[in-house]
């Protein structure tokens, strides 16, 4: 289904191209059609555009991509033609607008665009003028949506906004790189990157509004307006993705400027096709069709399946923790669990200053450790390599510690250490129900056994730990074990305490 919206996406925008620049510059008819159908095949072909045809989740991006280009088309036919049979063009292009912006969060801007391809050409520009004011306020309801969503994020300033503008513009000129998901990170943005961001704003908004003012060539204020609503919108989002509309509609754009520049090389005077011109023009569009294919199939085996798109953007965009993330967690649907530890644990290092996400890595270790346990217990070794991972990453997650108490019983019989371990899961639970239940059949199980646990010991052990991690202050106790009554409870000696290390070290 999304090669299906791709396909129309191409189909419209080269009706878009015909439409907005047939006669803006005089060619023939034939030298012209295949202008627009060399610009919709850069847009076809280009790998940055042909990625939302091999994924699933991209689903959103395409769609949006026909809601818009086909609410551009009908919005330029009313401007252009107010006759009374395209009296539904201007209602049905709004409609359809407002299904792209609540379809992708990464389009806010494109109101920009329709505008800008239409002003020129229109008839009567007021009344265009006044036509878009509703798309402006489609574009504001869906963004207070979406605020309300948190899909802006927080600690978010103008210069890392235009530090990804600028380095999103810097790749979208690449044909052989996949653009990467943070242009820029939020925090400490890129000084130069800034800049370049500031600069393309301002030269797309002047070459923008020039072309709408002066009625020139009605697609030079459209591929400004139409790079500057995509970059702009897609550098909103916290987290932009590939499945960002954004990005997905800036290729169109390249290939409407591509066309642009084909059209006019071929007609250097503006009224005779010149064969001599024309001959350039046709080869520069040959090699770079020919860049785009071998592009093309070299991401094939890019987009051939998660773990090679996520490893080959993992290296594009440097090493992001929100890619490593994602990298790991196709090595775990594939199988392979020594890897997928090897990049959790890497994107945790990455991610220092994001307390929030490293306790999400955390937890995506445990649940690593558990499916390898689930699905292989003979290799419940590397599963408690796993659980020490997360413990080190996050301490203060319990259920990190009850999977390791499991192990420790049902595999190895080590019953003081699972007893130590239920002791401090039990203390760092909010509900510390489950817990109990627990820790009960650690003691039960050694009495079946005929096993004694040494409990000071163990109490000492547990104590210090969770001293050490900062949740118990030097006067804090233990909670009393399942089989004790209240009064029963004995603080284990101080000998003890210092004597027994920490069951996190003593794992490492």
């Amino acid at each position: 289904m999304n090669l299906v919206f791709h396909i129309v996406c191409v189909l419209l925008l080269y009706l878009l191209i015909l439409a907005a620049t047939r006669h803006a510059v005089r060619v023939g008819p034939w030298m012209w059609a295949a202008c627009a159908a060399a610009g919709a095949a850069v847009f076809a072909a280009h790998p940055g555009a042909t990625g939302g045809a091999a994924w699933l989740w991209v689903m959103p991006q395409v769609l949006a991509g026909v809601f818009l280009l086909a609410s551009t088309l009908l919005f330029l036919q009313a401007a252009r033609n107010p006759a009374p049979g395209l009296i539904a063009a201007y209602p049905v292009s709004l409609v359809l607008y407002t299904l792209g912006m609540f379809t992708d969060t990464g389009v806010l801007f494109w109101f920009l665009v329709p505008v800008a391809v239409a002003l020129p050409l229109a008839q009567n520009r007021r009344t265009v003028l006044v036509r878009a004011v509703p798309f402006v306020l489609v574009s504001a309801a869906a963004a207070y949506l979406y605020n309300t969503w948190n899909v802006f994020g927080g600690g978010f300033n103008a210069v890392s906004f235009l530090a990804r503008i600028g380095a999103y513009m810097q790749s979208l000129v690449v044909v052989w790189k996949i653009p990467p998901v943070h242009p820029a990170p939020i925090p400490g943005a890129d000084t130069w990157a800034a800049i370049a961001g500031a600069a393309s704003v301002a030269g797309l908004t002047l070459v923008m509004l020039w072309g709408m003012i002066r009625r020139l060539h009605p697609a030079l204020s459209g591929v400004a307006a139409w790079l500057l609503a995509a970059t702009a919108s897609h550098a909103l989002i916290e987290q932009p993705f590939l499945a960002d509309a954004g990005p997905y509609l800036a290729y169109a754009a390249l290939g409407l400027g591509a066309a642009v520049v084909g059209a006019v090389a071929a007609a250097p005077r503006g009224y005779k096709l010149s064969r001599i011109s024309a001959a350039p023009m046709v080869l520069a569009a040959l090699i770079v069709l020919a860049a785009l294919g071998m592009a093309t199939r070299e991401h094939m085996f890019t987009f051939r399946s998660d773990s090679t798109f996520w490893a080959h953007l993992a290296d594009d965009t440097g090493r992001e923790p929100v890619v490593l993330f994602q990298y790991s967690r196709t090595q775990m649907q594939d199988g392979n669990y020594a890897a997928a530890a090897t990049t959790l644990a890497e994107a945790f290092d990455r991610a220092e200053g994001q307390p929030g996400f490293q306790r999400t890595l955390a937890q995506t270790m445990l649940l690593l450790a558990l499916k390898l346990y689930d699905e292989k217990p003979q290799h419940y070794a590397l599963s408690k390599q796993f659980l020490v991972k997360s413990v080190n990453m996050n301490p203060r997650y319990p259920y990190t510690y009850s999977a390791m108490a499991g192990i420790y019983m049902d595999q190895e019989q080590r019953y003081l250490e699972a007893y130590i371990d239920m002791l401090i899961a039990r203390e760092l639970a909010t509900d510390p129900a489950p817990m109990e239940r627990g820790l009960a059949m650690v003691l039960q199980r050694a009495a079946g056994k005929g096993v004694t646990i040494d409990r000071a010991k163990g109490r000492a052990r547990a104590t210090k730990w969770l001293r050490d991690i900062g949740v118990f202050k030097k006067t804090d106790k233990l909670q009393p074990d399942p089989d004790q009554e209240q009064g029963q409870e004995q603080d284990p000696a101080p000998g003890a305490r210092e004597a027994v290390p920490e069951p996190a070290a003593e794992q490492q």
